[in-house]
């Protein structure tokens, strides 16, 4: 059901892209600071569904661990790009999720 507060998507010139990713950096080529730049410079919010349950929360002596790596950059490109981010538990179900996600009671986490 659509929320009659919400524009439909033919009356908004808004951009989003909604991502679904862990964010670790596996192979890119592109450095998140010039990927940020590029998505902005296009005006494009980025909405994110961060998956971090898997990940290793375990740090090295010099290197952040894993899952705070990945957090801190998604959140970063989510702020950056005017766009969410959720991370959702393992018990939350997908209509939970968007609704987190698309909620005009939106607060976004640290």
């Amino acid at each position: 059901m659509q929320n009659p507060a919400l524009p439909a998507c033919r009356d908004s010139d808004e951009r989003i892209l909604v991502v679904i990713t862990d964010g670790e950096d596996r192979a890119s080529i592109a450095k998140p600071a010039d990927l940020i730049e590029f998505v902005k410079a296009r005006k494009v919010k980025v909405y994110v569904v961060g998956l971090l349950g898997d990940m290793s929360k375990e740090s090295g002596v010099l290197a952040q661990s894993p899952a705070k790596k990945s957090k801190d950059f998604l959140l970063k490109l989510a702020k950056d790009t005017g766009g969410r981010v959720v991370f959702p538990k393992d018990k939350d179900t997908a209509d939970a999720i968007v609704d987190s996600l698309f909620s005009q009671n939106y607060v976004f986490p640290k």
